[in-house]
């Protein structure tokens, strides 16, 4: 599943794929189980000044803030530095939406394994007995890049790259 965001550089792909069994083994015995994975890669909007990242908002460092506050009359890019303009119009160093959109690359990857187990005993009565056994592993891992080609904020770094990730494991018997 695609799903293209609202500006340019911001959307989500989706991948899922399951796995199910089961089987009577006899008339009081049933076996069975199932797998499943799934995987999300999303681009984010980056939200801070310069190209910083976060995911959305309205102040004036967002990218939504920054498109409503920035003034038409600004260039687009600074001509002597070919880095997209700030609009310092108003008093306040407001960075351009675009230098936000194209100078940060910020894509969070999600992978999800679900694995699950059971046996059935079917006894006398109509009475049954269910045993399940669970886990779940989860990571989720954020690579954020800043180019310093195109913002002058990450170009007065030399450009950055932050990498962040999460993992759990749950067991459940």
């Amino acid at each position: 599943l695609n799903q293209d965001g609202i500006l340019p550089t911001i959307g989500s792909k989706k991948y899922f794929v399951g796995l199910t069994a089961e089987q009577n083994l006899n008339k009081w015995l049933t076996i069975g189980g199932r797998a499943d994975y799934a995987r999300q890669i999303t681009h984010n909007m980056p939200s801070g000044t310069q190209g910083t990242t976060g995911h959305g908002g309205a102040g004036s460092g967002s990218v939504t803030g920054a498109a409503i506050a920035y003034s038409p009359y600004e260039p687009e890019k600074d001509p002597t530095t070919g880095f997209y303009a700030v609009d310092n119009s108003n008093g306040q160093a407001i960075a351009n939406p675009l230098a936000q959109l194209y100078g940060t690359s910020d894509i969070t990857t999600y992978n999800i394994i679900n694995v699950e187990g059971h046996i059935i005993l079917k006894l006398p009565w109509d009475i049954s007995y269910t045993s399940r056994i669970s886990a779940n592993i989860s990571d989720n891992f954020e690579n954020i890049i800043q180019d310093p080609t195109i913002t002058s904020g990450a170009a007065a770094v030399g450009g950055t790259a932050d990498y962040q990730t999460f993992q759990s494991f749950t067991w459940l018997g």
